[in-house]
Order: structure tokens, then sequence, then C-alpha cells
């Protein structure tokens, strides 16, 4: 057999052996089970924003309030909106050698579990914005350390920071014990990295650093509904 030929042959093992992977991910939200988790509804008071909780190194409870506020303002939730629909549909160029292009542009296609590319682009942007944490991506692995076969998107409000060079994200499934991910095991992209040692690189998102304008365009909202009658005044 030929040297071409041989390496056709070893192509189309390789690419069988990747259509019938199983889901790489570690997260439950892709397992097979047909087991309904109960679901967990957070409410936030409609007649005013509330307080964020404090800024600290484990920011799960405040990118859980940070990315429910954001949709109670108007405005604000039209500029999220066009941002992740902008980020979601930015054209890409894959270069380098045709074998590795081709394998890698069908991972980057079938992000998601096969939700595709956009979709697992605008969850990415949307935690990149609305959390301090930032976005989570999961890379998918043959066996510990082996070649990237696939990408998932990770909540972000059920990660804490560790601190551990050798292990720095403690993932917090829906149901299960915590998992401790090493830097192989996933990378992070943060909208203003702190500097602060304490906070290991915590970010501070878009919707952070607007917080007072959202107070006041919300409270400009309640005002306007109560003048004309949408909304019973406070005082009442």
């Amino acid at each position: 057999m030929s040297v071409d030929a041989t390496e056709s042959a070893v192509e189309r093992v390789v690419a069988e052996i990747e259509r019938q992977t199983d889901i790489l991910s570690r997260q439950p939200r892709f397992g097979k089970s047909s087991a309904a988790f109960s679901s967990f509804l957070r409410w936030i008071r409609t007649d005013e924003l509330g307080h964020p909780p404090d800024y600290s190194s484990d920011s799960r409870r405040r990118d859980t309030w940070l990315r429910t506020v954001w949709r109670q303002e108007p405005h604000l939730a039209g500029v999220v909106n066009s941002v992740t629909l902008i980020d979601a549909n930015r054209g890409w160029v894959l270069a380098g050698g045709r074998n590795q292009v081709n394998r890698y542009i069908s991972i980057l296609h079938n992000a998601e579990a096969g939700e595709g590319w956009r979709t697992y682009l605008r969850k990415a942007s949307l935690s990149y914005w609305c959390t301090d944490m930032g976005s989570i991506t999961e890379v998918g692995r043959e066996g510990k350390g082996g070649p990237l076969r696939a990408l998932y998107h990770v909540d972000s409000a059920r990660c804490r920071l560790t601190g551990d060079v050798d292990a720095p994200l403690e993932y917090f499934p829906p149901s299960g014990i915590s998992q401790t991910w090493e830097r192989g095991d996933f990378f992070r992209v943060a909208s203003s990295p702190s500097d602060d040692e304490a906070l290991h690189g915590l970010g501070f998102c878009a919707v952070s650093r607007c917080l007072e304008t959202v107070r006041l365009l919300y409270a400009v909202m309640m005002h306007d509904q109560e003048q004309v009658g949408a909304r019973a005044p406070k005082g009442l």
C-alpha cells in the first residue's frame, strides 16, 4: 500500500472514531439519563433592583444576581442582546494544514454537543458580558491530556476560582458533588481581570460596571409607568 493510501485509510479510521465518540463533557446536562432534575427558580423583587451580593473570589451568588438583573431594565437588555448577536455572527478563518483545518473546523461547527458554533458563542458572549467570572469553556478530550475533540460552554455561576495553580477551577453541577478542574480541562475569558491576588483573577464584567446607570434607568422607567397609570404609585 502506498504512503498516500495509508494516510487516507488512517484519516478515515480517525474520522469514524470521532463520529462514534460519546459526549466528552463532565457536565450532567449532557448526560443521557432521562431522570428529571428539579429546577430552582430565583426570584428578584419587581419593585426595585435591590443590592448585589459582595464582590469576592467566590462569585457564584453575585453572578447569579448579575445575569438576572440585566433583564429587568429594557435598555440594558437590548444592548446585551445586540452585542451577543454581534459576537456570535463574527466571521473567522482557520489557517494551517488541510487535515488539521478540516478536523478543527468540524469541532468548532459542532461545539456545544452539536448545537453549533453560533449557539456556543452566544452563550459564551453572554457569560462574558454579564458575569464577573466571565466565559468558561470546557475542553472535551480523548483521555487525560489527549487531543481536543469538543468544546462545551460552562455555566459561569456554577464555578469558583480556587487559587490553586494545578486545579484553578471548581465546578458545582446541579446534582452530585463538586468537580475540581485542572488547567487543561477548560479555558476562561474574563473582562477586566483583577490584579488582586486574593481574587484569583476574577473579572469585572460590563453589567457590574454599569450598575448605577441601570439603577437610574430602572427608576425612571418605574416613574414613567406610574405617571401613565400602568403602575400604582409606590406611595399608595
